[in-house]
């Protein structure tokens, strides 16, 4: 579940009592605090998608965290964007160590972005990771689930980082500014509202068009298991990647593409027999990849006429459809 070596780090809500000596040695161990990383790693944090969001340390919106004379002025901010990525500052205050006033302070920040995505944090882990210069940078992935569907939310950096002692207390004040691409934000947003957009192709070899009542199957099972469906339509083509960026346009976060079709088999006794099938591809309207597919295999239907055996067939093939669409992506 989570990429590459994994070392984690976890914030702890430290803020025991220091000694007066304990706290002089910490102080000047913190002003020449520089993280020491010899392999580069990647950051992964896990978030299950919710309706509704946990509480942030400082919550989010306007207003000031915080901050003192000489420090930078992005540690007063709580949230904002450039148009290209979007900022969230944390804070930890009183915090035992530096470096645990660090990590609570990347969490703060975290929570704020995951506040305003509207998904919840349910797991951490940290990493850092040395340039070619000497200097150190700090890159954070996420993962997300909607409807059980994972998702990938990438791009994230840590910014900036201020650290002091505490100003009122024991122990350290820490902020740091983390930053996410408004695309990738943006993504996560939508896989918290779970939308799909279905897109329909319909073939027979007997009836000049596709009862409508296959569609309405489909759709009906998808929203009678608890699912939300966009409401706007897109014509079937077979640019997915395109498909599914109009899909994200139009706020859905899972572009799902259902293929029916139905053919005349044979005739037995004056009785008409076909064969129809259902096949649908889910798909990550923020990446282009499928995430899911099923296929229902040939299912048998049978008429006293050529015509409504395919229409039997189609029924048959579009409700296992649904109802094999809905088990797999049902909250």
């Amino acid at each position: 579940m989570l990429y590459g070596t994994r070392s984690r780090h976890r914030g702890r809500k430290g803020a025991g009592a220091l000694t007066a000596a304990k706290k002089a040695a910490a102080v000047a161990a913190a002003k020449e605090l520089v993280p020491v990383v010899t392999a580069k790693m990647a950051a992964t944090v896990v978030l299950l998608v919710a309706a509704g969001c946990s509480g942030a340390m400082g919550g989010g919106g306007g207003g000031e965290v915080g901050g003192e004379a000489g420090a930078p002025a992005w540690v007063k901010k709580i949230s904002w964007t450039d148009g290209a990525k979007r900022y969230y500052v944390g804070q930890a205050v009183s915090v035992a160590t530096a470096e645990d006033a660090r990590g609570l302070a990347m969490q703060d920040a975290m929570r704020r972005m995951a506040n305003e995505a509207g998904v919840t944090i349910a797991e951490e882990s940290t990493y850092q990771q040395q340039e070619a210069d000497g200097s150190y940078s700090y890159d954070v992935d996420m993962l997300v689930t909607s409807r059980s569907m994972p998702l990938r939310v990438g791009g994230m950096k840590i910014e900036g980082e201020h650290r002091r002692e505490a100003e009122v207390g024991e122990g350290f004040d820490a902020w740091v500014m983390l930053s996410v691409p408004q695309v990738e934000l943006d993504k996560a947003i939508r896989a918290a509202k779970g939308l799909l957009l279905l897109v329909f192709s319909c073939e027979t070899d007997v009836l000049p068009a596709c009862p409508s009542a296959s569609e309405e199957r489909v759709r009906g099972a998808l929203t009678d298991a608890g699912l939300s469906l966009v409401t706007d339509e897109l014509e079937w083509s077979a640019d997915t990647a395109g498909l599914a960026a109009a899909a994200a346009t139009k706020g859905a976060a899972m572009l799902v593409l259902v293929e029916l079709e139905a053919r005349f088999e044979e005739e037995v006794n004056e009785e008409y027999y076909s064969y129809g099938r259902g096949v649908a591809q889910v798909v990550d309207t923020g990446d282009g990849q499928t995430i899911a597919a099923v296929d229902t295999g040939e299912v048998k239907g049978g008429h006293y006429s050529k015509a409504d055996s395919v229409r039997d067939a189609l029924r048959k093939a579009s409700g296992d459809l649904g109802a094999a669409l809905s088990e797999k992506l049902a909250p």
